[in-house]
């Protein structure tokens, strides 16, 4: 669609210990809500970090046609497809952001939708301390408990 998608993480970000399954999920229905309402030129940032408090946070951010704050809790809601005054005919279920805020919670995390008219949109997903594993490199250099070798 000519929308340039960046990814910004960091290479020792630790492992996220959730259902990969739904996590794709997640994150593909936010970058395809990023991308349909973008329009071509435009920017789709992905960042991830660890959170102040060991959570893990990761953020998808467009430019693309955003929506009024008031419409954000009717975006959230089942079945509600919102016109943006551009344009109509997006398709859809209205099913993409509810779906991934519940997926979200059901791993105990919590999600935050900003958005402004023009300006496009930020999603911020935050998963608990708890669901967050050992960096790839910390966890290929442990010591094994029982004195063997480490895989």
């Amino acid at each position: 669609k000519g929308v340039d998608l960046r990814l910004h993480v960091p290479r020792d970000l630790p492992r996220l210990q959730v259902d990969p399954v739904k996590f794709r999920q997640i994150v593909l229905n936010l970058v395809s809500n990023g991308i349909k309402f973008t329009d071509r030129g435009g920017r789709i940032e992905i960042d991830a970090e660890l959170a102040a408090d060991g959570g893990f946070l990761f953020q998808i951010a467009d430019n693309g046609c955003g929506m009024d704050p008031a419409d954000i809790p009717k975006a959230l809601a089942p079945f509600v497809q919102l016109s943006n005054g551009q344009k109509l005919g997006h398709g859809g279920t209205g099913l993409g952001l509810p779906l991934v805020k519940s997926l979200v919670e059901l791993h105990g995390g919590m999600m935050q939708v900003k958005s402004a008219r023009g300006r496009g949109t930020v999603v911020t997903v935050k998963f608990p301390a708890n669901r967050v594993g050992r960096s790839p490199e910390r966890a290929s250099a442990r010591v094994p408990e029982s004195g063997g070798v480490a895989a």
